[in-house]
């Protein structure tokens, strides 16, 4: 499964990474059926360049002529979110099954203060740095969508009864 390759891909080239979005919430026990897998990272430029190399492993093809290399400035980031309202980075599989990928650009929130609070939930054998519930609600209530406070209200009520 891709997304299981990519999380085993990041630890090996030590990218700390944190899943966010729709899988992040399942993973928590909500129940929500999702079509891709969003995950952030601290922008340098050693993640640039072991990113670049788990795309080539994984086969993954960008879906915007952005390079890895532009990613890891913050400027060229913002510029991407202003001029065409990028939120996240987005890759494909030559699987047409397999999951969209996508990078978030910039987390509403601190990366290395959201790594902290990381939670870790192991996929079969595989360990996965899971955003914590208070940071998916902080981002999803920034993002606005619908969907996202959909979302917000599930994971409010899992904060109330966790199953952990």
């Amino acid at each position: 499964m891709l997304y299981l390759d990519l999380f085993r891909s990041l630890p090996k080239h030590e990218i700390p990474y944190l899943l966010v979005g729709g899988l992040a919430v399942s993973l928590y026990g909500i129940p929500l059926l999702t079509m891709d897998v969003d995950f952030a990272v601290k922008f340098t430029r050693e993640n640039g360049n072991a990113l670049e190399e788990i795309w080539r492993e994984l086969s993954l093809v960008p879906i915007e002529p952005v390079t890895v290399k532009q990613l890891a400035d913050h400027a060229h980031r913002e510029q991407l979110r202003v001029e065409k309202n990028m939120a996240a980075f987005s890759l494909r599989s030559p699987v047409s099954s397999d999951p969209v990928v996508d990078l978030l650009l910039e987390p509403d929130w601190d990366f290395d203060e959201a790594w902290e609070r990381k939670v870790i939930r192991k996929v079969g054998d595989v360990p996965i740095n899971l955003a914590s519930v208070q940071d998916l609600i902080t981002m999803k209530v920034a993002i606005g969508r619908p969907q996202d406070l959909v979302d917000v209200g599930y994971l409010r009520r899992f904060l109330d009864d966790p199953k952990d």
